[in-house]
């Protein structure tokens, strides 16, 4: 079964298993793409009570990256999904995304590396991970190699590798030398012995790092329910 066949799938047994309070609400997926405090926006307000609140049901999928997010509104697997860079260049290329909102307009995420990397420069020629190509992860290494002046062409290595929890154990079997991770799994890889060598606040990288993102069509059948006080 192909990934959107199973994406859908699933979406479908959600949908018919929502419960009897929630029959009469507006309906709509809504996607994320890390477990993390960047869009526990998302699930604080489900905890919360807000969406029905508003006349929202809302479902929350995790879907583990920001460029398959996309892929999935594209389907229409979901109708809002948290995007990033990989929704800016989607509308780049002619696909109609439109970005709602941006509650973090910077990398929010922390470099760790081997012990022996000391400086961003020793990233040269080493392996990095990423969730996916065209993701924040992927995005923000390509921005931090430009800004120190290194070839992405000879010098950046990158592997996909998902979430924080897979890069995390990549890094603990020497499959990769650096990554991007969130503050959690920051802890859990300094506590093993790994070194944070930069802070997102030292980075200081601009991103449209939790963009919520919907589809322009479904925007323009949908405007009230989009703008409405709920998801987002």
């Amino acid at each position: 079964m192909t990934y959107r066949r199973a994406l859908l799938t699933l979406s479908l047994l959600i949908a018919t298993s929502l419960p009897s309070h929630l029959l009469g609400a507006d309906r709509v997926r809504v996607s994320y793409s890390a477990l993390n405090a960047s869009q526990s926006y998302l699930w604080v307000a489900q905890e919360r009570g807000f969406y029905p609140k508003h006349g929202l049901g809302v479902e929350l999928l995790y879907i583990n990256s920001g460029s398959m997010n996309v892929a999935a509104l594209v389907g229409g697997s979901v109708q809002v999904a948290g995007g990033g860079p990989v929704s800016v260049e989607a509308r780049l290329r002619g696909i109609k995304l439109l970005i709602l909102a941006n509650p973090l307009p910077f990398l929010a995420t922390n470099l760790v590396t081997h012990p022996e990397i000391k400086t961003t420069s020793d990233l040269k020629g080493k392996v990095g991970g990423i969730s996916r190509f065209g993701s924040s992860t992927d995005q923000g290494f390509r921005y931090l190699f430009r800004r120190a002046g290194l070839n992405l062409e000879k010098d950046l290595k990158l592997l996909q590798l998902g979430g924080d929890a897979s890069r995390l154990a990549a890094l603990k079997i020497g499959k990769v030398q650096y990554t991007f991770l969130g503050a959690a799994a920051t802890e859990q890889a300094r506590a093993l012995g790994y070194r944070v060598l930069a802070t997102a606040q030292q980075m200081g990288i601009p991103f449209p790092w939790t963009s919520v993102v919907v589809d322009e069509g479904w925007l323009g059948a949908n405007r009230e329910v989009a703008y409405r006080k709920g998801p987002y």
